[in-house]
């Protein structure tokens, strides 16, 4: 049985990209804003990131404790075929 997740879960993804994407265009166009309008930036994109974390818990806490369990594989990082190991060679695959 797969328990579908919701929103949060599925958009855990953004919880790094949110302050990255901000301090980006502070680097750009900081200087260039008044310092009020940084501190909001800055402090509302940590805080969403805060909000989409905290959502994520309360959806995964939500799930059956039997289906507790959230795996997202955004894609294949490495790939290397087979790579020689004591055992014999074996395929080796890292997700990202």
């Amino acid at each position: 049985m797969v328990t579908p997740f919701g929103y949060f879960l599925t958009h855990l993804w953004l919880v790094p990209l949110f302050p990255l994407a901000t301090a980006s265009l502070m680097l750009l166009i900081g200087r260039l804003l008044p310092k009020g309008a940084v501190s909001v930036l800055c402090v509302g994109r940590v805080f969403l990131s805060l909000i989409h974390a905290a959502g994520a818990v309360f959806e995964l806490l939500a799930a059956p404790p039997a289906h507790r369990v959230f795996q997202s594989i955004l894609f294949e990082w490495v790939n290397v075929a087979l790579m020689p190991t004591f055992a014999g060679p074996t395929s080796f695959a890292a997700d990202w």
